[in-house]
């Protein structure tokens, strides 16, 4: 009783498996295979025994004529017989799980072999004529399973609900993340060594290293040759391929998806103003802290010189560039050809879209408006302006040469020549054209400006009456005095 507890293996399972293996026996492939390890066998059996040896000789006669495979009518086929599989596939997971262990020491022992051994075992199992039996099987599995899906859509999630189940009900999420908070320092201790050992080995890191742009060269050259093969078929094709697999997408779901998503981001922003204290949401107060911690292991002389290092490096790039299109021209020049065609789709799509506003009712548009633009806060839109300029007025106080150099280095700089010219020949073509959009704006804001720089009684009219004065001078060609 204590040897049927103790065995995992039901009395109906191994009667199953005592059928199958039979019926395994019982195949032509293995009669073969028997017909020569059996003598095998006896011959170990025997050694150097001299009675064995007597008695060897005519057992491994009998034992071999009994299991030839040559014999007729012995050898069904078995996985013809469904009532076999069905035995079968009771003992398939101990088989299989022995199959991983032997292939595991077969790998191992093909790794010990010489290099000649190695390279004429791997062309038998490379070009073996079993590939195509084994994308045969696949196509059988995949058609059966689409077979079963036909009348039971949730098959297989229904035959690995006990397996994750067990594996959901095994794991102790509670101890993971008990791990994970007391290894921290172990992680960090494991990525030092790991990283002290490998670089004990320079050549064998950067021979690890090396092998990437192989990969990128390899997924490179399949990106291309599928390309090729893409630009290389009818357009139409290539056209119905691409739309169809648009076509396959389910749309509704997409929807549905990015709802989700939007939802989550309220829901996180709601809940961050919820958890957090009255008017400072919770993810500004981690935000900030984690950010205050960050900065201050940040050596800022360091960002400045990385900063200067990639702009340099924006630089060294936009150089090459520049070499690059002065070597080849048609990059640059069939560019500027089609510089219209590329900006008029984005010029329609923004006219489009203001056409659509235009002809929504004045009402609901209105309504719109007025609720969108009466939210903005204008006072920190003008305290951006008041800092700007007490910014500009502090820096003008500590530095007042500063702006005056800069601006005089500019001017210096300029072909004052080819500045008039060019503004000179712009101004005349473009003024012509723009002379009825003048005349129709002009008068208006003329008349605002007379309207500012009428007499008022505030804190400005002693500079507005001088600027009233020198603009007198000037319209009467008087001289102007500052």
């Amino acid at each position: 009783m204590k040897q049927e507890r103790d065995d995992p293996m039901k009395i109906d399972d191994r009667q199953t498996v005592s059928i199958a293996v039979r019926e395994i026996l019982n195949t032509r492939e293995v009669r073969q295979g028997l017909s020569f390890l059996v003598p095998e066998l006896l011959r170990i059996w025997a050694d150097k025994s001299h009675l064995k040896n007597k008695i060897t000789g005519p057992l491994e006669r009998l034992v071999v004529s009994g299991i030839s495979p040559d014999t007729p009518g012995q050898y069904p086929s078995l996985f013809a017989d469904p009532g076999a599989i069905r035995q079968l596939s009771t003992a398939l997971p101990q088989v299989l799980a022995a199959g991983s262990d032997a292939l595991h020491t077969l790998g191992s022992t093909v790794e010990e072999m010489s290099p000649q051994d190695q390279e004429a075992l791997l062309a038998h199992l490379l070009s073996a004529n079993a590939w195509g039996g084994i994308g045969q099987l696949i196509t059988a599995l995949l058609r059966t399973l689409s077979k079963i899906h036909e009348h039971n859509p949730d098959y297989l999630t229904r035959c690995l609900e006990p397996g994750f189940r067990q594996f959901m009900e095994g794991v102790d999420f509670g101890e993971l993340r008990e791990f994970l908070d007391t290894s921290s320092d172990d992680i960090a201790a494991f990525a030092k060594m790991a990283n002290d050992v490998i670089w004990q080995y320079p050549a064998k890191l950067v021979l690890a290293l090396s092998v990437i742009p192989d990969v990128a060269n390899a997924l490179i050259e399949i990106l291309r040759e599928s390309l090729v093969r893409f630009n290389n078929t009818s357009p139409d094709i290539v056209a119905d391929i691409l739309m169809s697999l648009l076509r396959k997408v389910d749309g509704g779901n997409l929807g549905r998806s990015v709802n989700e998503i939007l939802e989550l981001v309220r829901s996180i922003h709601t809940g961050s103003a919820l958890i957090g204290d009255p008017g400072i949401p919770k993810f500004f107060h981690d935000l900030s802290a984690l950010l205050e911690d960050a900065s201050r292991h940040i050596d800022g002389g360091l960002l400045a010189k990385a900063r200067v290092a990639l702009s340099e490096d924006r630089e060294v790039i936009a150089g090459v560039t520049v070499n690059i299109l002065k070597e080849n021209p048609d990059l640059w020049l069939k560019q500027l050809e089609r510089y219209s065609d590329m900006m008029n789709p984005g010029i329609r799509s923004k006219s489009n879209r203001l056409s659509a506003l235009d002809e929504f009712p004045d009402d609901d548009l209105a309504d719109a408006v007025d609720t969108g633009l009466s939210d903005i806060d204008m006072q920190e839109v003008a305290e951006i302006a008041n800092l700007f300029a007490a910014m500009v007025n502090r820096v003008h106080s500590l530095k007042p040469e500063l702006v005056k150099q800069l601006a005089t280095q500019l001017s210096g700089s300029l072909d004052l020549f080819e500045v008039k010219e060019a503004a000179e020949r712009l101004i005349d073509d473009v003024g012509d054209a723009f002379t009825p959009i003048g005349r129709a704006i002009l008068p208006q804001a003329i008349k605002t400006i007379c309207r500012m720089m009428a007499p008022a009684d505030d804190e400005y009219e002693n500079e507005m009456t001088e600027a009233r004065d020198m603009l007198r001078s000037v319209l009467m060609g008087e001289e102007a005095t500052l």
